[in-house]
């Protein structure tokens, strides 16, 4: 999840460098400028929009991590599974 967050910064950053570039191309294309405007304003909103569904996707996936692992403090001790720590994430776990 971590790793997402860095990947949208650096789209961030790359969105304005359009942005700004959009902004030269406009004195440029004189009597266009709404055309450019038009397009800028298009990946902006695609922009928005997708950042926040991810975001949306992020707590999501939070909410289900944090009700798996409350199940598995919860439920596992009692089917008799043994915990242990995962050598990945250092989180316990358990196996049966």
């Amino acid at each position: 999840m971590q790793a997402t967050r860095k990947e949208i910064e650096k789209h961030q950053v790359h969105l304005k460098s359009i942005r700004d570039l959009g902004e030269n191309l406009k004195t440029v294309l004189k009597g266009k400028e709404s055309l450019v405007e038009d397009k800028l304003s298009l990946l902006n909103s695609n922009w928005i929009a997708v950042t926040s569904r991810a975001e949306e996707w992020f707590s999501l996936l939070l909410v289900r991590k944090m009700r798996l692992f409350t199940w598995r403090k919860c439920w596992c001790p009692v089917v008799g599974a043994q915990p242990y720590r995962s050598a990945r994430s250092g989180a316990l776990d358990y196996t049966y």
